[in-house]
């Protein structure tokens, strides 16, 4: 459900399968590793995001995101998760 859901976001944003398809492999690293209870929703968004960004050349904004989810987060919400996400992970994207 939480792939197809991040697909379904993903495609209404015209972002590419690839980043998709990488963003997965990025929210699975992230699970592996943090310790802490998170929100796999939020953290599947910033995920999306830093793949986008890490794969495309346009990516969508952090408030495109939260549109796209019915303003689910907010905008702060997404970026510091990115940022966390990205931290946990030592920003081991390849």
């Amino acid at each position: 459900a939480l792939v197809d859901w991040l697909s379904g976001v993903g495609d209404s944003l015209r972002i590419s399968n690839q980043a998709i398809h990488h963003a997965v492999l990025v929210l699975d690293l992230y699970a592996s590793r943090e310790k802490q209870r998170f929100d796999i929703w939020l953290a599947a968004l910033a995920s999306l995001l830093a793949s986008a960004k890490f794969v495309q050349m346009k990516y969508p904004s952090a408030d495109s995101l939260n549109s796209a989810t019915d303003n689910s987060y907010s905008y702060d919400k997404i970026v510091k998760m990115e940022a966390h996400l990205l931290e946990t992970i030592n920003w081991e994207l390849l």
